[in-house]
């Protein structure tokens, strides 16, 4: 009897966990349809179609990076400051890139939901006109994905053209290109063909990192779908957010992994580990702030900062 229960036992869980299995799969595949469907009916506008400043004969860029932010926490509004006041300090800085999570926690409903006012336009306001290049994050997909396209042409600031884009009327010697994990294989092509053969700084940024030592870690979707690209074509830097820390690392001897997601909200390490083919170059965690990088034409500093504008660290790369 004892063994029969048990048999029956045995049989019952591995019924229910082959049940769960199918049922996440099923979510898993309508939120996928989802997703597709979302993409398939985006309008978008071709970045020079908003009203962006021109940095195309620029000698020196300074670029301030940022992600994980859009909280209404002090820490954000402590964090604006800092970049404002760093950037009156060194003399002015050129536009933001975001790295996504751009309002918590379920993204807009609208291009009239209040929260881009409060949790965006009144944070920043002390910038004045200035191009925000905002990337979406997974919480900024469980909102109106076309609000956050269409408030493009409404903000002074607020810059989201589409889901993946180059960013327009750069200096010759630096291209930039955003791109979404939600069409990452479509977004790798883009890539590819925007910076494999050209020979100046190739920057591009995303929500998620290929690695990082926050809780998170790493990310098959971009291991796998956007890292080979990266390699291919010598990325010199992938911009990322999603885990709540600040790090440089450095990935298969080349590519410089910057995660900067520490802009509204700051959270321990989860390792010092790396996978094989990671190098740590700075990691910082339970510390809010921002990166800053300053570029000309053969040098590309990435900087550090936190809450108060005190830089943490500091790394130049030299042109190959």
């Amino acid at each position: 009897m004892m063994r029969f229960l048990n048999s029956s036992l045995l049989l019952l869980i591995v019924l229910l966990v082959a049940g769960c299995g199918k049922e996440e799969e099923s979510q898993k595949s309508k939120d996928r349809k989802r997703v597709e469907e979302i993409i398939s009916n985006l309008s978008r506008y071709q970045p020079t179609d908003l009203d962006v400043k021109d940095h195309s004969a620029k000698t020196e860029l300074k670029i301030l990076v940022m992600g994980d932010f859009g909280l209404g926490t002090i820490g954000q509004q402590e964090v604006s400051q800092a970049m404002s006041d760093t950037c009156g300090a060194r003399g002015g800085c050129d536009f933001l890139i975001s790295v996504g999570d751009n309002i918590y926690s379920h993204g807009v409903s609208s291009t009239r939901d209040p929260l881009f006012q409060t949790r965006f336009e009144d944070v920043y306001q002390q910038f004045g006109r200035f191009d925000f290049w905002m990337i979406m994050g997974n919480h900024d997909w469980l909102g109106n994905v076309q609000a956050a396209i269409s408030y493009s042409a409404l903000s002074e600031r607020w810059r989201q053209p589409h889901l993946h884009y180059e960013i327009p009327y750069l200096p010759s010697w630096v291209r930039i290109y955003g791109v979404d994990i939600e069409d990452i294989v479509h977004h790798a092509r883009h890539v590819e063909e925007t910076m494999c053969g050209y020979g100046g700084w190739k920057i591009v940024f995303d929500h998620h990192a290929i690695y990082s030592h926050g809780y998170h870690g790493a990310n098959p979707r971009i291991v796998n779908g956007l890292k080979p690209k990266l390699l291919k074509c010598d990325v010199d830097v992938l911009l990322s957010g999603h885990d709540h820390v600040l790090e440089l690392l450095r990935v298969d001897s080349k590519l410089l992994q910057v995660v900067s997601g520490a802009a509204g909200e700051a959270r321990e390490l989860a390792t010092t580990k790396n996978p094989i083919g990671v190098e740590t170059v700075f990691s910082q965690g339970a510390k809010l702030g921002f990166t800053l990088l300053t570029l000309t034409e053969n040098s590309f500093e990435i900087e550090y900062l936190d809450k108060n504008g005190s830089t943490l660290f500091s790394h130049t790369l030299s042109k190959r």
